[in-house]
């Protein structure tokens, strides 16, 4: 498939659904960029047709940014057309918090032998950031978001001794002019191969993402979205200054359906 998608033909399929829709993302209050599928911040101004029909289409669509409340309601809306909702903890600080942290984290270095890949690079081998992401279980954004044709984005990478990718991480602002969360960038795409775990690369990945996120974009607030039984992850999360918040990110799949990403 054209376009710098990476993936399954659904997975494919629905990133470049996602670009097209760039425009309409932006434009309608209510629509929330969720880079691998459709999504939404707040249902009720987007429309409970149109969510509906889309899902039905696509087999999947995003809900991001939910109380207590709304999850239930959605999740009932859900479970009665046939599909199931699930559910991803919200790990978020302020500017104030998260950068000085992060700064904290990267200025202790790499270890011996790992650098991050220039800007240069990283733009003539996007694909390969893809298959890497894809390998470690982390469904990809297209090339077009990882490399900043979309609007504002960080993609960070790096590299182990023989120049192979390492560890990814990923910053974009998903929310439009309309959202309550406009100001607030998504970290995420964070993985680490296989061989290199256990060196400490995932935090530092993910602390010099946040960085770029703070330093790059207009955000004043980051958040990540962890499954709550994962672990490693809110470790890592924990150490950049990032608190679960009292909201949920949900993914809306087939009911028999496997889980969209880890």
């Amino acid at each position: 498939m054209s376009g710098g998608t990476f993936g399954t033909e659904m997975q494919q399929r629905l990133q470049a659904l996602s670009d097209d829709n760039v425009p309409f993302f932006r434009a309608t209050p209510g629509a929330c960029l969720a880079g691998r599928f459709l999504s939404t911040d707040d249902p009720d101004r987007l429309g409970w047709p149109l969510i509906m029909r889309r899902l039905e289409r696509d087999g999947v669509f995003g809900f991001r940014m939910l109380s207590p409340e709304r999850e239930a309601e959605i999740r009932s809306r859900v479970e009665a057309a046939g599909f199931r909702l699930d559910i991803w903890g919200v790990f978020a600080a302020g500017k104030d918090v998260a950068w000085p942290r992060c700064r904290a984290v990267t200025g202790r270095g790499l270890p011996p032998g790992f650098s991050l890949l220039s800007p240069a690079r990283l733009a003539a081998e996007t694909r390969a950031v893809q298959g890497f992401m894809a390998d470690a279980g982390v469904v990809p954004f297209s090339a077009r978001m990882l490399g900043g044709e979309l609007g504002p984005s960080a993609l960070v990478a790096i590299a182990d001794a023989t120049g192979a990718i390492a560890a990814t991480a990923f910053a974009y602002m998903p929310h439009n002019a309309f959202s309550p969360y406009r100001d607030w960038g998504w970290g995420g795409l964070v993985a680490v191969g296989q061989g290199h775990r256990g060196k400490g690369l995932g935090a530092i990945v993910n602390a010099e993402m946040i960085c770029r996120c703070f330093a790059t974009m207009p955000a004043t607030t980051m958040y990540e979205i962890i499954g709550l039984g994962n672990q490693p992850s809110r470790g890592m999360a924990a150490g950049c200054g990032l608190e679960l918040l009292d909201l949920t990110c949900g993914i809306a799949v087939r009911a028999k359906g496997a889980r969209f990403t880890a």
